[in-house]
């Protein structure tokens, strides 16, 4: 997981640019995602609402720390285990 500080020397233009790039990327995964599981119906329905569910928490997650911290979204679909989740958003919440 990239962590990007907002505040720690680097240009707030140089920011946002990353964060513009890292948003165009995140909208053509979500798009990829959404054609993949279209493909992979059946048994893949529970695999698709935890995914959804991951998704919806990192981009709140991500909204919440906009302009200090921003976050890339493509690896929350990693966290398969809700403990390992649990330990990311404390980390995120305590730093």
């Amino acid at each position: 997981m990239y962590v990007s500080w907002g505040l720690a020397g680097r240009g707030r233009k140089e920011d946002i640019e990353r964060q513009t790039r890292g948003m165009r990327r995140l909208e053509a995964e979500k798009k990829e995602d959404k054609e993949n599981m279209v493909e992979q119906e059946g048994n893949r329905r529970a695999v698709k609402s935890v995914n959804q569910a991951q998704w919806t928490l990192c981009i709140s997650i991500k909204r919440y720390f906009t302009g200090h911290i921003w976050l890339e979204v493509k690896n929350c679909r990693l966290f398969e285990r809700r403990w390992q989740l649990h330990c990311m958003v404390q980390a995120w919440h305590f730093a």
